[in-house]
């Protein structure tokens, strides 16, 4: 159960306040809980089996959120700031790695974590005549803990940049770029490029395919800090379909 209280103010027809509260519970999954899984390499070691004695327990996240949106409509641009606090209650940090112990290991019990997450948003959206869209946002996030690692998996700056012009009634053009500040103490950047194609299945439903190349700007490591990986600029090709 997640119940959620909002309240909206209009000030006109282009601009509103609103805030909004809400309560949730995130309860891991069942292969988190119960599985009594483990790795196997190549080599033939095998890591010990970890698991969850009882089970582990849900978290409880409760959130607050004041938030301001204005329109332009003569220009086609829009706005919306949003301030937010969530608090996380009894985080579950257990994890199931590769180990060098020779023994099966249950995670122990009641290792959780509070967190406090302090946050601004910032998103502009320009639509044109023509069908091109431009999006910017920008988050700002202030994570209290006293987890060393938990901290560091968090972003505390993240940008990015969206554009999309239509050539024609079913090809177009698209660009993303995302920027990231001091996730484990690095930067990191991509752009991500792509062609994509329209094309209507009948009734609602439609279908996109599209390619496109996505490349890293930064010098970090793509999977973790010791692999052996330098390719990093891959090619794609992809399809959705909407039903």
């Amino acid at each position: 159960m997640s119940p959620k209280f909002g309240v909206a103010y209009k000030l006109s027809e282009q601009e509103s306040f609103r805030f909004n509260v809400s309560e949730a519970v995130r309860t891991p999954d069942l292969a988190d809980q119960y599985f009594k899984w483990h790795y196997v390499l190549f080599s033939g070691e095998v890591s010990p089996t970890t698991y969850a004695v009882k089970g582990e327990k849900e978290e409880k996240i409760t959130s607050y959120e004041i938030g301001y949106y204005h329109y332009w409509s003569n220009q086609g641009l829009s706005t919306d700031i949003k301030l937010y606090h969530d608090k996380v209650q009894d985080m579950v940090l257990s994890q199931k790695l590769f180990t060098a112990y020779t023994v099966d290991s249950p995670i122990e019990e009641g290792v959780v974590e509070d967190v406090n997450i302090n946050g601004v948003e910032l998103e502009l959206d320009w639509r044109f005549q023509s069908g091109a869209i431009t999006r910017f946002t920008y988050a700002y996030q202030d994570t209290q803990t006293d987890n060393v690692k938990l901290k560091d998996a968090t972003t505390p700056i993240m940008m990015s940049f969206f554009g999309s012009q239509p050539l024609g009634d079913r090809f177009a053009v698209n660009g993303y770029f995302w920027y990231g500040s001091e996730l484990n103490n690095r930067e990191y950047k991509f752009l991500n490029s792509w062609l994509s194609y329209k094309l209507a299945l009948g009734g609602y439903s439609k279908a996109t395919m599209g390619v496109g190349m996505e490349t890293r700007l930064d010098d970090n490591a793509l999977v973790s800090r010791h692999n052996n990986l330098t390719k990093d600029t891959f090619a794609y090709v992809f399809t959705n379909i909407t039903f």
